[in-house]
């Protein structure tokens, strides 16, 4: 580094240089032996782990999420991995693939790399019921990490009509399952008495369907 570069370090902005530094030479392809110093340098005042998140998001660098896990742990900040900045619409296509490079750079991680890829499973299936991502929640399915939809996953299924969603007829096909969102959008929306009655009305209206065909859900619609 320069002796400019390194003044200007020392009586400026740190952190913000060394996330500068490190986006550059993510976007160029590096190694992590020549970023790690940047961000856990013993000196302090290195790159936030979230800028680094999302330069590699931004680059798609998956391999180096295993040495930042392994150092970060659970400060790497796994919502940044999957709830995209600016990101609206449709998933993209090729997210399970991301998701599945992106799991298996979490989970080489030595030490902290089952952990990790739990929390990221199981982050994966909230939010792909929250946009409505069937490929994406189809893809947490086949992992061994998979635990039945928490209840921020479930509630959001319910804010919106059932029939008619493939998702959430996939997830809410069962009187178990319905009993067990109605539970989840109790707990979320218990200051929101407004949603929470949309959401109730919603499981209502597809339990009464659901009985009506003797407990089967209706076929989900075809392909658009």
């Amino acid at each position: 580094m320069a002796w400019r570069e390194k003044l200007s370090d020392f009586f400026g902005d740190r952190q913000g240089a060394a996330a500068a530094r490190v986006r550059r030479q993510i976007a160029q392809g590096c190694e992590w032996e020549d970023i790690r110093e940047d961000i856990f340098g013993e000196t302090g005042g290195g790159a936030p782990v979230s800028a680094v998140v999302d330069a590699i998001v931004t680059s798609k660098r998956w391999k180096l999420l295993t040495p930042l896990a392994e150092e970060a742990g659970d400060w790497i900040g796994l919502v940044y991995l999957i709830y995209r900045r600016g990101e609206f619409g449709p998933v993209p296509s090729e997210r399970p693939q991301e998701l599945e490079e992106i799991y298996r750079a979490l989970k080489g991680a030595p030490t902290k790399g089952a952990k990790l890829a739990a929390s990221f499973v199981n982050t994966v299936e909230i939010w792909a019921c929250q946009r409505n991502a069937e490929a994406c929640f189809d893809w947490t399915r086949r992992k061994p990490e998979f635990v039945p939809v928490p209840a921020l996953g479930l509630a959001a299924l319910a804010d919106h009509p059932i029939e008619g969603n493939r998702l959430a007829m996939k997830i809410l096909s069962s009187p178990a399952e319905i009993r067990r969102a109605a539970e989840a959008v109790d707990w979320v929306y218990a200051d929101h008495g407004l949603d929470r009655d949309i959401a109730h009305g919603n499981l209502d209206e597809w339990r009464k369907k659901l009985e009506k065909g003797n407990n089967q859900p209706p076929p989900a619609p075809g392909p658009g």
